[in-house]
């Protein structure tokens, strides 16, 4: 099967093209345990199926590295929209998650490729703030659940000692993502991230989505951020219409798989 690797600030997947291909009768639970993993096999933070649909330019399945199946991703539905934009030469489509229609759009070309979408309304999972592990904060649905904390003591490494903890916990026996963000201005923020599945990565889309909303929605955020991830750099709005993402999206190399 033949394949493309992408990534947007850094949060790395593994693409396959079934739009006008046959879907292949595979576990794609394993083949994402199996080409996911470093050094082993093509290493990434998931993998994503692009599929055929009626009423929408794709649709999109994604598989997170340790195989659990989600529903939506900010980074996976950039990046989608980056290959539209080269099979079609279109800049603007619709992307059925099968919980939630995505309008994505390419807003610039050169010198590097910028995607947008439209997450639609974030609300928050809990009407009171919930305690995991000694932190406090709102669970944020935006397609995916979220658990954004503002921590005081920000470190680089938070995510890896306490992601794991947390991400499995009695709320959410499930699993939950999990942000670590810094405050460092009403316009922008720094974020670790710690995502259900994949474990600690450069980047979360919706994960920055969320943890903006929370801080709108508990008034030291204004509308638009700059969300710094340690692989780059996020620009989020809340409007009336939904809280958008945009950011830069790299295309790495193709490949075919040979197993």
């Amino acid at each position: 099967m033949k394949f493309i690797k992408m990534h947007a600030q850094g949060n790395d997947y593994i693409y396959f093209d079934f739009l006008q291909e046959p879907l292949p009768k595979i576990d794609f639970t394993e083949l994402a345990r199996d080409i996911c993993r470093q050094h082993f096999g093509v290493g990434a933070d998931g993998i994503v199926l692009l599929l055929p649909d009626t009423n929408h330019d794709a649709r999109m399945r994604m598989f997170n590295a340790d195989g659990s199946e989600s529903a939506v991703c900010g980074s996976a539905l950039r990046s989608i929209a980056a290959i539209l934009y080269r099979k079609t030469g279109k800049k603007k489509f619709t992307i059925n998650t099968n919980k939630q229609t995505i309008v994505a759009e390419v807003t610039q070309t050169e010198p590097v490729l910028i995607t947008q979408i439209n997450l639609g309304l974030p609300k928050l999972a809990s009407a009171e703030k919930l305690l995991i592990e000694g932190f406090s904060a709102f669970p944020v649905d935006v397609g995916n659940l979220h658990f954004p904390v503002f921590v005081e003591k920000f470190s680089k490494d938070i995510p890896k000692k306490l992601g794991a903890k947390m991400e499995y916990n009695d709320y959410y026996p499930e699993g939950i993502n999990v942000e670590f963000a810094r405050l460092i201005s009403p316009t922008e923020i720094e974020l670790e991230i710690w995502e259900r599945g994949s474990g600690a990565t450069l980047a979360c889309g919706t994960g920055a989505c969320a943890t903006v909303f929370s801080g709108i929605s508990q008034g030291f955020l204004q509308n638009r951020v700059k969300v710094k991830v340690p692989g780059g750099e996020l620009q989020v709005s809340y409007q009336k219409d939904g809280i958008y993402l945009a950011g830069k999206v790299d295309f790495v190399f193709k490949g075919e798989l040979l197993r």
